[in-house]
């Protein structure tokens, strides 16, 4: 039996992010503190064509939905990225409900601290019978292959993967590089 809370399943390591302006997302809600974001859909047909096929190329693909945390600088931390609207309405919830007042009452230099070691906890807490607490399938099977290729032990954690090509001029070898 998972011991996860429904709210906790969508959020990832807090990852940098420019700016949350973007001509692919769409802020849906915001406070002081954090953007809930949705995809843009494109009414272009080709330009949708040519995204999809690019993410799908470069295996990038974002989930639709995403919470960005507001640093004091303008740029933002992703820490939410969600394949549905039920799912970031949840997450949203509980930061509403368990960070946002916390966050508000600690001077500037204190919050990205409190709220990475706050967000990494969550996301790398163990889980009873599984591999990976991950929603992402991708996720999931990414890190079975790198537990089972390099024998690493389930309390390390999988932090990212990439697609990855080593080019010489006789040949080019594909492979995954695991962090």
């Amino acid at each position: 039996m998972s011991t996860t809370h429904p709210s906790f399943t969508s959020f990832t390591l807090p990852t940098n992010i420019d700016s949350p302006v973007s001509p692919f997302w769409t802020t849906v809600k915001e406070n002081d503190q954090f953007y809930l974001q949705r995809t843009k859909t494109q009414r272009n047909a080709l330009f949708r064509s040519v995204l999809g096929t690019l993410q799908s190329v470069l295996d990038t693909k974002q989930a639709p939905f995403r919470i960005l945390y507001r640093k004091p600088n303008g740029a933002c931390l992703q820490i939410v990225a969600a394949e549905t609207e039920k799912q970031v309405d949840l997450a949203w919830n509980w930061l509403q409900d368990n960070l946002l007042n916390l966050l508000t009452n600690l001077e500037d230099t204190e919050k990205e601290v409190f709220l990475v070691t706050k967000i990494n906890s969550i996301v790398t807490r163990k889980d009873a019978g599984t591999d990976e607490i991950s929603a992402d399938e991708k996720v999931r099977n990414a890190s079975r292959s790198f537990r089972q290729t390099f024998n690493v032990p389930a309390t390390e954690r999988l932090v990212n993967y990439y697609s990855c090509a080593y080019h010489t001029n006789r040949m080019t070898s594909q492979g995954w590089l695991y962090i």
